[in-house]
């Protein structure tokens, strides 16, 4: 069966112009927000000032599903870096997920987040620097 790393449901949101390997961390993290917003927005049928973010940070998902496996697909099960967005309109909550260098895409149903209690782990559990 082949592997992926996103459900059919999740689509992925293409920057204009690829990330380059020179932004930092953060520049990365503020515009897979935006695009998020935008896309999540576009979804609804909303202005993107009404959706409010209620994080945006670098984790470290519990496989290379990126919390957000397809049912019937496999996946390496190794520690993989990302990207965790959770978006809010009105009084529902809408997550978008991402690996280390890929694009952000919406998660329908994400998965239960690994670590103690239910937490995603930070960069700094792998020794990583953002």
């Amino acid at each position: 069966m082949a592997t992926s790393q996103y459900p059919d449901s999740a689509t992925e949101i293409v920057p204009k112009n690829r990330l380059s390997a020179e932004q930092t961390d953060a520049q990365r993290l503020t515009e897979l927000t935006e695009q998020s917003r935008k896309d999540l927005a576009s979804r609804l049928k909303v202005k993107p000032a009404t959706i409010t973010v209620i994080e945006a940070r670098h984790v470290v998902w519990p496989d290379s599903s990126a919390g957000c496996p397809k049912p019937g697909y496999f996946y390496t099960q190794m520690l993989t870096p990302g990207v965790l967005i959770r978006l809010k309109v009105n009084d529902r909550t809408y997550q978008y997920h991402s690996g280390r260098r890929g694009a952000a895409v919406y998660c329908e149903k994400p998965t239960p987040l690994a670590g103690k209690r239910g937490q995603v782990l930070p960069f700094a559990f792998l020794g990583l620097s953002r």
